[in-house]
């Protein structure tokens, strides 16, 4: 697979072309950038999953889970990709990883950004990347990389997190 040319296609797809565009609108082209990514649409994509919160009938219901046989990787939360992200989108996105106990969540608007929240800590999740969607940029490609399914490792996920972590905290 041709990450870079990936890397470029999702740029224009978000924010090149479609910058007035619905979050319903948004969320079919993130489920097909996944699904190039080598995720099934079947059942390793999961949109809309409602997740309850205690016994008061409340849930959260995430934008998109990845998964893959009935393990969740990570989480996705979308904005439209004109909305600037703010600290209510990465509460958001914070409450959807914790009530999964899933660890990476990426968050996507008008930049994408890739949080780790650290096992058996009180702290928030710490935010690893901020991509802006330009076309060739190597901290894009590596991101995609990543994400697709046959190069995914939560192993590696949680290498590079802690690496650029300890570096962002010393």
């Amino acid at each position: 697979m041709d990450y870079k040319e990936v890397w470029n296609d999702i740029c224009y797809r978000i924010k090149d072309k479609n910058q007035n565009i619905s979050e319903s609108e948004f969320e079919i082209i993130v489920e097909n950038i996944f699904e190039r990514l080598g995720w099934s649409i079947r059942n390793e994509i999961i949109t809309r999953k409602t997740i309850p919160i205690g016994s008061a009938g409340k849930s959260l219901i995430p934008d998109i889970i990845i998964s893959k046989n009935d393990e969740y990787y990570f989480v996705v939360e979308l904005k439209k990709p004109n909305n600037v992200l703010n600290e209510r989108n990465t509460i958001q996105l914070f409450s959807y990883m914790r009530q999964s106990k899933i660890n990476f969540g990426v968050l996507i608007g008008k930049t994408i950004q890739v949080y780790y929240d650290i096992p058996n800590t009180n702290n928030e999740p710490k935010i690893v990347n901020e991509i802006e969607f330009d076309m060739d940029l190597e901290e894009g490609i590596e991101l995609i990389e990543l994400l697709s399914k046959n190069k995914f490792s939560s192993k590696k996920w949680k290498f590079i997190a802690r690496k650029k972590l300890h570096y962002h905290l010393n």
